[in-house]
């Protein structure tokens, strides 16, 4: 059975770099001024006007509400932005956290946020005091135990991506010395593997059992270890992002392919992967 097409929108005038699924919301950034706000038919919901020049190094989400970090060391600053009401908060960042490269390990419980770098180093951002911190060794082990275990599981790994299933939340790793791709429940420990496709792809993303190896010229999903399908972005576009999202009783790849000729023109697209899940 062939993925399905459900949505498709042509963004024109807007350098989309940004591209992320919260919730029931499709967020990209809109040009260099903010976000936009999107349902998962790709009708608007709102645009929230940050301030001229924001440029968007990393987007994390709060999975349970559709709250936003935005990081944006080039413009020395997160922002806490709140996707239903469109309110926001800049947080200003100090210099000696300005140069800082966050990994995707974090944990956001309320108002605080715990982060930790590709260098082993941990953070904690409070949201209501506007601040960051460095947090040392002993205070994670003493006082956030959860997050210690997470990332002292999940860093002995070469971690590919991180990802929230809905049954429980897995990572992909690679495993060099064998040419393999690996998935680790760690709620569970439980691991298991696929053979590296002959294909490369800049980006890899995982839901349900079911793979999706994004390159720029296709997108191919592969079952158990068998490729079941392959999209091809239109015409002189190249596909730049993949999300699995759960929504409305389906199950959807949502991607993002960008003009060659044109970093302004971009498409959303959404597909049906149900079948497969």
């Amino acid at each position: 059975m062939r993925v399905a097409l459900l949505h498709e929108l042509e963004a024109k005038d807007n350098d989309v770099y940004l591209f992320e699924c919260v919730l029931d919301n499709v967020v990209i950034n809109n040009n260099y001024i903010g976000v936009k706000v999107m349902d998962t038919n790709f009708n608007k919901v709102r645009c929230i006007d940050l301030f001229e020049g924001v440029i968007i190094h990393s987007l994390y989400k709060h999975y349970y509400n559709n709250e936003v970090l935005l990081y944006c060391p080039d413009n020395e600053c997160m922002i806490y932005t709140n996707l239903d009401s469109g309110d926001f908060q800049i947080i200003e960042l100090k210099n000696e956290f300005a140069d800082i490269v966050f990994s995707s390990i974090y944990i956001w419980k309320e108002q605080d946020v715990l982060f930790t770098d590709y260098q082993g180093r941990f953070y904690k951002l409070c949201i209501e005091r506007k601040r960051l911190e460095a947090v040392d060794l002993n205070t994670i082990m003493k006082s956030h135990m959860p997050f210690y275990d997470l990332w002292s599981k999940i860093s002995k790994y070469k971690m590919i991506s991180l990802h929230e299933n809905g049954t429980g939340d897995y990572m992909l790793f690679e495993d060099k010395d064998h040419n393999r791709i690996g998935v680790l429940n760690y709620q569970t420990n439980q691991e298991s593997y696929i053979t590296y496709p002959s294909y490369r792809a800049h980006e890899i993303i995982f839901r349900n059992g079911l793979f999706a190896f994004v390159q720029e010229d296709s997108i191919c999903l592969l079952k158990n270890g068998r490729k079941i399908d392959k999209i091809k972005p239109q015409s002189l576009f190249s596909f730049l992002r993949g999300r699995f999202v759960y929504d409305n009783g389906k199950s959807k790849l949502f991607t993002l392919s960008s003009n060659r000729s044109d970093a302004t023109n971009s498409i959303l697209s959404s597909y049906d992967v149900s079948s497969w899940m």
